[in-house]
C-alpha cells in the first residue's frame, strides 16, 4: 500500500486538507496546511487558487475527508501515547507514521464493507456461489482492486462504497418496503457518495427510477402507507443534505457561493466524446478493462431474457448516466472514475454466469475468461507498481496529461516510481 500510505498524488494531499484543517486548525483557511509537508511541490499551484473573498479555495470535495476524520483523531491518539511512553517522539503533523498508516486504512475499510454490500445485494437475485465467485473477480479485473487496496488516498474507494449503499439501501426499500434505518442509510449513500464526488450525483437516478414509481402507484390506489413512506422519503433526503452541508458550508465561506467552484468542471456539448472515454488506447474503459464489457453484456442480457426486478434496469440507466456524464466533461481522469460502476458490472456479469451455468461449457468459459482479465489486471497492477508501467495508465490518458500539461515526468513517467532515481517522489500526477 505505498502509494496509499505516502499521499503521493496531489489529489491525496488535497482530499485530506480539509479534515488536516478541521483538525488542527478549526478553521477553513488551507494555505497552512498545504505547506504542511514539504514534499507536496504541487502546494504552488494550488495556493494561487485564491477566492474573491481572500480565501485559499481547495478544489477537492470534503466527502473524503468526513471518512478520514475518526481516524485522523485514532491517529492522533495513538501519536500522543507512542510519545508519551517511548524515547523517540513522532511529530504531531498529521502526516506522521500513525496518520500514514491510520487514515489510508479508514479508507480500505469503507471500500471493503462497499465489496460486503455488493455480495449483499448479488444474493438477493443470484446464487450464493455465484454471488461469491463475482464479487471476487470483478473486484480483481477491475481498478476496484487498486483503489481499495493499493491507492486509497484517492477518492474512488469511498466513492464506490457509498455509491454501492445507494443502491443497497434502494433495492432493499424496494423489496421490504420504508422504515427509518433504510429511510438513513439510503439518505447516507446518496448524501456521502455526492460529497466524495459531485459528479456522483447521477446516482440518484437509481433511487429515482426505482422509488417514485412506487409512490404514484400509491397515490392511484389510495394506499395507507403513502404519507408515512412519502415522511421517510422526506427523512432520506434531509439525512443526505447534512452530509453535504460541510461541503456547502465550505463552499460558502471560502467562494461566498452555495455550489463553490464545481461548475469549472461542467459538463460541456463541446467534448462529448464516448470513443475517447470507453475504447481510445491505452486507458478506455473497454481497452484497459475488457471485463467490464463483458459484464455490461450480461447485464443487458438478463434485463432482455429475464425481466429482471428494476433494480438491474436501474443500474443500467445508472451505468449510462454515469457514461454520459463524464464523455461530456472537460476532465481527464478515465478509466479511475469507474471505479463507482463496480455495482453494476458486478450485477451484470453474475447474471452472465447465471445464464450460463445450464450449460457447463459456456460457463466454464467465461469464467476463464473473467480469470484471464483477471490476471491482466494483476499483472498491469504489479508493474506499475513496480515502476515498470506508468502510474497514470490506471488513472487518466497519459498522452492527454503531457498534452495539457507538457510535464516531462509524464513523458518519462517511470521516474515517479522509481524512489532510487526520483528528486521529487511526490510530484503531481
Amino acid at each position: 500500500m505505498r502509494y496509499g500510505h505516502t499521499f503521493t498524488t496531489s489529489d491525496s494531499y488535497l482530499y485530506f486538507t480539509h479534515a488536516h484543517s478541521w483538525y488542527f486548525d478549526g478553521d477553513l483557511q488551507f494555505k497552512n496546511n498545504m505547506l504542511a509537508m514539504e514534499s507536496f511541490k504541487a502546494s504552488g499551484e494550488y495556493i494561487s487558487l485564491v477566492s474573491d473573498n481572500g480565501h485559499l479555495k481547495n478544489i477537492m470535495p470534503c466527502g473524503w475527508s468526513i471518512i478520514a476524520f475518526p481516524f485522523l483523531v485514532l491517529a492522533d491518539v495513538c501519536t500522543v501515547v507512542h510519545n508519551t511512553v517511548a524515547a523517540a517522539h513522532l511529530p504531531r503533523d498529521g502526516y506522521s507514521n500513525y496518520y500514514a498508516a491510520l487514515v489510508p486504512l479508514g479508507h480500505v475499510i469503507v471500500g471493503l464493507l462497499g465489496l460486503m454490500i455488493v455480495f449483499d445485494l448479488l444474493r438477493r437475485y443470484f446464487t450464493e456461489k455465484i454471488s461469491a465467485i463475482t464479487t471476487a473477480l470483478v473486484y480483481a479485473g477491475t481498478n476496484t482492486i487498486y483503489f481499495v487496496s493499493i491507492e486509497p488516498t484517492m477518492s474512488h474507494a469511498s466513492s464506490f462504497a457509498f455509491v454501492s449503499l445507494c443502491v443497497w439501501a434502494t433495492d432493499t426499500i424496494y423489496r421490504r418496503g420504508w422504515n427509518l434505518p433504510r429511510a438513513c442509510l439510503l439518505g447516507l449513500g446518496v448524501g456521502m457518495m455526492i460529497a466524495i464526488r459531485y459528479y456522483n450525483f447521477v446516482w440518484v437516478l437509481i433511487p429515482s427510477v426505482v422509488l417514485i414509481p412506487n409512490f404514484w402507484r400509491q397515490a392511484r390506489t389510495r394506499n395507507e402507507r403513502l404519507i408515512p413512506d412519502l415522511l421517510l422519503a422526506l427523512a432520506a433526503i434531509a439525512i443526505a443534505c447534512l452530509c453535504m452541508l460541510p461541503q456547502i458550508i465550505t463552499n460558502l465561506v471560502v467562494e461566498g457561493a452555495i455550489v463553490g467552484g464545481v461548475m469549472r468542471y461542467g459538463p460541456s456539448l463541446a467534448k462529448f466524446d464516448y470513443y475517447t472515454e470507453l475504447l481510445k488506447p491505452p486507458s478506455g474503459l473497454f481497452t484497459l478493462y475488457p471485463l467490464v464489457a463483458i459484464c455490461l453484456v450480461g447485464l443487458v442480457l438478463r434485463l432482455r431474457k429475464w425481466r429482471i426486478a428494476p433494480i438491474g434496469f436501474a443500474l443500467l440507466i445508472g451505468f449510462l448516466a454515469h457514461t454520459t456524464l463524464y464523455a461530456l466533461s472537460y476532465c481527464p481522469g478515465y478509466p479511475r472514475r469507474y471505479a463507482a460502476c463496480y455495482v453494476a458490472f458486478a450485477f451484470g456479469f453474475a447474471a452472465l454466469l447465471t445464464l450460463a451455468q445450464r450449460r457447463p461449457r459456456a460457463f466454464a468459459c467465461a469464467l476463464m475468461v473473467a480469470v484471464i482479465c483477471c490476471i491482466s489486471n494483476l499483472s498491469l497492477i504489479a508493474m506499475v507498481d513496480q515502476g515498470l508501467a506508468p502510474r497514470d495508465i490506471l488513472n487518466r490518458s497519459q498522452h492527454e496529461l503531457s498534452r495539457l500539461t507538457g510535464d516531462p515526468y509524464l513523458r518519462n513517467p517511470t521516474l515517479i516510481f522509481n524512489p532510487h532515481k526520483i528528486v521529487n517522489p511526490t510530484h503531481p500526477n
